[in-house]
């Protein structure tokens, strides 16, 4: 347990340090809800483009099924960027937090705080037990990367369908028929 005992005073560094802290840590937090809420955003468009593509009847234009199988390949290269971007604006700011708990754990309050995730995560149910320090990368660092392993999956499935259902001749047969039929 923490010794309280004794008062001590924090010096003005260091407050400006924990300030620093406090604001990129919600920064990043903010940065992730919004890259979330695009990523579901694009998602759901790709979700619905899908659909669409696969209630697509035989009477519908080459055209438009042509439209949507390009669409989501447009909305799958759009997730990835998505996440490649969702990785560059959280990573640095993960590595800042990291560099200035190295001066902050001089505070024993917060190497206290920080000292409680190198515990281990026991999971008696299944056997095993996990380091919480691994936690802090869940989110900056393996939450985008499998998103962009989830879109670069979509995107190759897209492209494989969208290549085997290719008719180079399919417009020709379809004189005058443009997006609406």
């Amino acid at each position: 347990m923490l010794d309280m005992s004794n008062n001590y005073v924090r010096s003005d560094n260091y407050k400006w340090m924990w300030e620093i802290h406090k604001n990129c840590d919600q920064l990043l937090h903010q940065r992730l809800a919004a890259f979330t809420a695009a990523q579901a955003m694009t998602l759901a468009s790709f979700t619905v483009l899908t659909v669409a593509r696969f209630q697509a009847q035989e009477s519908m234009p080459p055209l438009r099924v042509h439209l949507l199988d390009t669409s989501r390949i447009l909305v799958a290269l759009f997730g990835l960027l998505i996440a490649i971007f969702g990785w560059l604006v959280t990573y640095p700011m993960l590595a800042r937090l990291q560099s200035l708990n190295k001066y902050l754990t001089e505070d024993p309050i917060y190497k206290y705080y920080i000292d409680a995730a190198d515990k281990k995560l026991a999971l008696p149910f299944l056997s095993v037990s996990f380091p919480l320090k691994h936690y802090r990368n869940v989110i900056p660092i393996w939450l985008p990367a499998s998103e962009a392993v989830l879109w670069v999956v979509l995107l190759a499935f897209t492209a494989y369908a969208f290549l085997a259902t290719l008719d180079p001749g399919a417009a020709a047969h379809a004189p005058g028929h443009g997006l609406l039929p």
